[in-house]
C-alpha cells in the first residue's frame, strides 16, 4: 500500500483492492462522525469512478448489527502520473449508517473491533454492470471514436450502465446497432479480463481485456462471458449531450465466488 497519507494522516486499508470477493472481515473502528463510521480497512468498495457504493453490516463485538446503506470516500492525495487519469490515493472510507441504525453509533468507540459485511448479490451485479460498461465503452471507440474523448460522466448501476457523451452528432440507429453487435461478441467469446496496478503505484489500476487497456479502479469480473445479452438505447439529453443506456437483463451471477 503507499506510504503517503491524506490531509488527515491516515487512510483506509482497502481490502477490495487485494481481493474482490471477499464477503466478510474484520476490522477495527478509527472514528464516528455525523452517522458515519470510519475503519482501519474495509471490503466495502465506495462510490467512485462513476460505481455506486457497497452497502453491508457492521456487527460488533456484542453482537450490534449496524446496516450501511453507502460507502463513500473523502480526502486523500492527488496522484500524478504519466499517460494516467488523476485520481486521490490514499483516501479514508466512510461507511454511512441507516438512519435507523444511527442510535447504536453511540456505543462504537474508536479501537472497537467490528466485522464488515457487504451485500454479495448487490456487489456482484456491479461489478457484472461495471464490466458490461466496458466493453460497450470498446465498442464505441470502434464505431465512433469521436465520442470517446467527449464523454461527459458514466453510472454503474446495479441493473444497467450509462454513458452521456458531450457529442454534435448523435449516435444513429445503425450505430448503436453496431455497437451492441462489437459488444456482444465480446460476451459471447468469453474473454478472459485482468485488472492490475501501475508499476508506480498500487491504487491505480488498469483493467485488459481482448488487448484493450482502460485506467479503472472499480470492481470487475474475471472474464466477459457471464454478462450475458446486452441491450443498448440511446437518448437525447439535450445541450449536445447523448447519453447510451446498457442493461443485461440475464446475467450469469456466480455467487459462490464470495468468501470469508
Amino acid at each position: 500500500m503507499s506510504t503517503r497519507t491524506n490531509p488527515l494522516g491516515r487512510t483506509t486499508r482497502k481490502h477490495y483492492y487485494e481481493d474482490y470477493w471477499l464477503k466478510r472481515h474484520a476490522a477495527t473502528v478509527v472514528q464516528v462522525k455525523q452517522g458515519a463510521v470510519e475503519l482501519d480497512g474495509t471490503i466495502a468498495f465506495p462510490e467512485g469512478g462513476g460505481q455506486e457504493g457497497d452497502i453491508g453490516t457492521l456487527t460488533t463485538q456484542d453482537g450490534a448489527v449496524l446496516h450501511f446503506c453507502d460507502t463513500k470516500k473523502h480526502y486523500g492525495t492527488p496522484l500524478f502520473l504519466s499517460n494516467f487519469p488523476t485520481i486521490n490515493v490514499d483516501t479514508v472510507v466512510y461507511h454511512l449508517i441507516d438512519e435507523g441504525d444511527q442510535p447504536l453509533l453511540a456505543s462504537l468507540a474508536p479501537g472497537d473491533p467490528v466485522v464488515v459485511e457487504i451485500d454479495v448479490t448487490r456487489r456482484a451485479r456491479l461489478t457484472l454492470s461495471h464490466t458490461a460498461s466496458h466493453l460497450v465503452y470498446m465498442a464505441i471507440e470502434q464505431v465512433r471514436p469521436d465520442a470517446i474523448p467527449n464523454i461527459r460522466g458514466c453510472h454503474i448501476k446495479e441493473d444497467s450502465a450509462r454513458f452521456d457523451f458531450g457529442v454534435a452528432d448523435r449516435f444513429q440507429a445503425e450505430e448503436l446497432e453496431q455497437i451492441g453487435a462489437i459488444a456482444s461478441r465480446l460476451v459471447e467469446r468469453d474473454l478472459p479480463i485482468q485488472v492490475y496496478p501501475h508499476p508506480e503505484e498500487p491504487e491505480a489500476l488498469y483493467w485488459e481485456c481482448d488487448g484493450v487497456v482502460i485506467p479503472c479502479g472499480g470492481t470487475h469480473l474475471t472474464e466477459t462471458g457471464a454478462v450475458g445479452p446486452l441491450e443498448l438505447r440511446r437518448r437525447n439529453m439535450g445541450k449536445g449531450i447523448e447519453r447510451i443506456l446498457i442493461a443485461f437483463p440475464n446475467p450469469s451471477l456466480d455467487l459462490a465466488r464470495y468468501h470469508e
